[in-house]
């Protein structure tokens, strides 16, 4: 079950990471800087 979690947060902080690198591409702005938003992602 461990493993499991650890995998699960693993696939949700690189999506995460993959959306806001597309959200940056889109709207350039410094506050959607894609570390930031998968930091902030995982914390929630």
């Amino acid at each position: 079950m461990i493993f499991l979690k650890g995998f699960l947060m693993i696939v949700l902080t690189l999506a995460m990471f993959i959306g806001a690198k597309k959200l940056q591409v889109k709207y350039k702005t410094p506050f959607l800087n894609p570390a930031l938003i998968s930091s902030i992602g995982i914390i929630i």
